[in-house]
């Protein structure tokens, strides 16, 4: 029963995962912005449209790694990443010197954070939604209490 349950919050986490990873990291992650440039005076709106510029871009590189999972292409989707991230800061907030790198290396950081909080909230939501509708088997709504 409990290899079913698992197979249903997979396919679940799958089917939710990237959408609540776009909702609940671009707002996040534009938050983080706007605390690292707090005095550069721009509005927490163009904190997120930076947010969603980033992330397209991140979802853009992350495809070919996770289709073909190849040992190559992870470590250049994140060189990459990294690099796009410190020259975006760069371009768009006229960032320069040690703030800068100081400020991607948080940023990286925070993206690795929400990222990873991300993950869970959906595969919170996942479950919940399998609780509700009474797929999960009778042993494991029981055995955990949301």
């Amino acid at each position: 029963e409990f290899k079913g349950a698992s197979e249903y919050i997979r396919s679940m986490v799958t089917e939710i995962g990237p959408y609540v990873l776009l909702l609940s990291s671009t707002p996040a992650f534009a938050f983080v912005l706007a605390v690292l440039y707090r005095k550069r005076r721009k509005f927490y709106v163009e904190h997120l449209m930076f947010s969603l510029y980033f992330f397209s871009f991140v979802y853009l590189i992350a495809i070919p790694p996770i289709l073909w999972l190849h040992r190559y292409i992870m470590p250049m989707s994140g060189v990459l990443f990294c690099l796009y991230l410190y020259l975006a800061l760069r371009r768009y907030y006229a960032d320069r010197g040690f703030s800068l790198v100081l400020r991607s290396v948080t940023s990286i950081l925070a993206c690795a954070f929400i990222g990873v909080g991300a993950f869970l909230f959906s595969y919170l939501i996942s479950w919940g939604i399998g609780y509700m509708l009474g797929d999960l088997p009778a042993n494991v709504q029981t055995s955990f209490h949301i």
